[in-house]
């Protein structure tokens, strides 16, 4: 059984209820014909207000409960802290079959892989009640998804890539791809290895091959990011 069930189904129907809502909401402001445009900017746009959201209640428990986040990962967390790794979960759940109903070719499979490890060690998380304060963790990284959403919305809305502020953005962007994309899955990995002793095997295997998955997502994200907005023959 879940470690608080309650919790749990609560707060992740809220989280999948919440983003469906959103994405209908904003469905109606968009009036495109192209009904594979149309669905792709709601989904961004969605996603854009959930790495927002995420972003904001990260630092938020950071600040209330710091040990949970740096000398006692594994079993200190809050009921805030649960609630929210479970709405995360349901975010994710969300947009996983948002993503299938709407198949788009080999981005789908990434997202789609991106989101089967995040459900998977979260939901290992939330049974065990254990390791929250590590999901925190790994949710710092929206904190660039705001602006790697914001680019993608720019360019919906065909912003040019001289234009100042998607300059301005880009550069927001990649600073915090390198500082919370690379810099936190690094700090994941090299905390794992640290405390191999008080992991047990299985779960260590879990952490380092969803981190090695990541690591290569992101990297191929962050060349793929700089060969359009930077290579000479795509400007």
């Amino acid at each position: 059984m879940f470690y608080d069930w309650d919790s749990f189904w609560r707060a992740t129907a809220a989280s999948i209820f919440t983003y469906s809502t959103i994405h209908h909401f904003i469905s109606r402001f968009n009036s495109s014909k192209d009904v594979r445009y149309r669905w792709k900017n709601n989904n961004i746009a969605t996603s854009f207000i959930h790495s927002t959201i995420s972003s904001i209640i990260s630092i938020y428990l950071f600040i209330e409960n710091p040990a949970m986040c740096t000398t006692d990962i594994i079993s200190s967390f809050t009921r805030h802290a649960y609630s929210f790794v479970s709405f995360e979960l349901g975010y994710f759940i969300f947009d996983s079959i948002d993503n299938i109903r709407n198949l788009s070719g080999r981005h789908t499979f990434e997202i789609l892989l991106h989101h089967i490890i995040i459900i998977g060690c979260f939901g290992i998380s939330l049974y065990l009640g254990r390791y929250i304060g590590y999901c925190v963790i790994s949710l710092f990284i929206e904190i660039n998804s705001i602006f790697l959403h914001l680019r993608q919305l720019f360019l919906f809305s065909n912003k040019s890539k001289c234009d100042q502020i998607y300059r301005i953005n880009n550069i927001i962007n990649l600073g915090t791809f390198v500082v919370f994309r690379f810099g936190i899955v690094t700090f994941m990995e090299v905390w794992l290895i640290m405390n191999r002793s008080n992991v047990p095997l299985i779960l260590s295997f879990i952490g380092h091959s969803g981190l090695l998955i990541m690591t290569i997502i992101n990297g191929y994200l962050f060349y793929r990011l700089i060969r359009s907005d930077y290579s000479v023959k795509h400007q």
